[in-house]
């Protein structure tokens, strides 16, 4: 999800958007910071900030 709304991976994304992704039994929410055509790895980090982190019990 893209700002509360549902998203396909070619969505654009712009400075300041909030993003939503899941893994399995892990829910990221992510504020874009920067953007950049390319970056190194170590750079990486520093584009975005974490906002929240959920995780699912699996039985």
């Amino acid at each position: 999800m893209i700002n509360d709304k549902p998203a396909k991976s070619s969505s654009d994304v712009r400075v300041g958007d909030t993003l939503v992704i899941n893994f399995g039994n892990k829910t990221l929410t992510v504020r874009a910071d920067d953007l950049v055509e390319t970056t190194k790895k170590n750079d990486a980090a520093g584009m975005y900030t974490v906002l929240k982190e959920d995780y699912k019990e699996t039985f």
